[in-house]
């Protein structure tokens, strides 16, 4: 019986082994070295990340309390302020030609209710008598025909009871703004004041003006209107019609004014002297 031939493996196997094994080595070397390389610079960013959040946390720029400075904004406000000045004066005198132009007493204070608004939020009158205050006309309260309804007994406003007195002008009180409110619903929810118009005999007028939050109630324009339209009701009779020269403004001229008594515009002193 004749054996069979060994088979011999060729002599570059072991060495293709060895070289697959080396490779294996290398490459698993390079994945660890990535991976820890990898990692570290992970570290590195997170660190640096919060560094950089408490660098950001901690740093706090000096800021100025005002960029402008008190002189940079005097001339500014006088401006504005002669500014309002001059505006408010032209509305002053507006409002008294007008009135000085009504020709009766009611037209008189018909303009003073309107005209109250230019320097306030609302406004209203009333007719006073010894037993009661009754409302005459209101503007700006939402319905201006209720305030008609208004009564107020003696005692009901200690503004109006003040005014009977003499006081004026007088600022609505709580209880006052209260006692609005109930008679004119949203009227007594902010600051107020009552005006003394003029009081005639057993006839007496006020006006109550009245501001709205972030308003104005210029009570010292509203103190000169009221005066003002106290005067033309007493010289109602006596005056002339149409607007006094005195109160004309640009766009309120008359060709309908009476010139002064024995005054001859271009005339020469001689002649003026002649004629007497």
């Amino acid at each position: 019986m004749s054996e069979s031939p060994e088979v011999t493996q060729p002599p570059e196997a072991p060495l293709l082994d060895q070289l697959h094994e080396l490779d294996r080595r290398i490459t698993g070397s390079v994945e660890r070295v990535v991976r820890e390389l990898h990692h570290e610079l992970g570290e590195r960013v997170r660190r640096s990340n919060q560094e950089l959040l408490r660098l950001v946390e901690e740093f706090k720029p000096e800021i100025p309390s005002s960029f402008l400075a008190s002189t940079d904004l005097t001339p500014i406000a006088a401006q504005a302020g002669s500014s309002a000045g001059r505006r408010a004066v032209h509305e002053l005198l507006e409002a008294a030609g007008r009135i000085d132009a009504a020709t009766t007493q009611a037209d008189v204070l018909a303009v003073l209710i309107e005209e109250a608004r230019r320097f306030s939020s609302r406004a209203a009158f009333f007719l006073t008598r010894p037993t009661a205050a009754r409302g005459w006309a209101s503007r700006g309260f939402g319905s201006d025909t209720a305030i008609e309804s208004v009564e107020v007994e003696p005692g009901g406003l200690a503004g109006l009871d003040q005014l009977h007195l003499g006081h004026g002008p007088v600022e609505l009180g709580g209880a006052d703004r209260a006692a609005l409110a109930r008679w004119r619903p949203g009227a007594g929810r902010r600051r107020g004041r009552a005006d003394s118009v003029c009081r005639s005999g057993a006839l007496g007028r006020c006006s109550l003006c009245r501001s709205l939050d972030g308003g104005s109630l210029e009570v010292g324009s509203l103190q000169l209107l009221t005066y003002n339209a106290a005067l033309a009701l007493e010289t109602l009779t006596v005056r002339a019609p149409g607007v006094s020269p005195t109160l004309r403004t640009g766009s309120s001229q008359d060709g309908g004014a009476q010139s002064l008594d024995a005054w001859e515009p271009g005339a020469s002193p001689a002649s003026t002297g002649a004629a007497a």
